[in-house]
């Protein structure tokens, strides 16, 4: 499936290279690319999905989750200071055996 997704996203950026484009032609184009876009998110969740139920995700190690928060704080930052937001952040060590590409996920979707 990801194939014709990048053979679509190829042409579309071949597409809107084009300097003759009409301004609406462009926003069609656009629509599309953002369109395609979902697309190829929606088919690497559904991918995800099918690997976490098949237990095809094996990759369990112990995990100290405060590192890991504190890590994605620090990448989160500047969103974090764009936005205005204020965290207090009072945690402690915790190990937790997990997957580290799975807890990853869980995390950033949860800042």
């Amino acid at each position: 499936m990801m194939t014709p997704i990048s053979v679509i996203t190829s042409k579309l950026d071949t597409l809107i290279q084009d300097e003759t484009l009409k301004s609406e032609q462009y926003a069609q184009i656009n629509d599309i690319y953002v369109a395609i876009n979902k697309l190829a998110r929606l088919n690497q969740s559904l991918l995800l999905l099918v690997k976490i139920e098949n237990n095809l995700i094996q990759d369990n190690f112990v995990l100290n989750l405060k590192e890991i928060i504190d890590e994605k704080l620090h990448q989160f930052q500047e969103l974090i200071q764009n936005k205005h937001i204020g965290i207090i952040c009072n945690l402690q060590d915790k190990e937790v055996t997990a997957s580290k590409y799975l807890l990853d996920i869980l995390i950033n979707n949860l800042f």
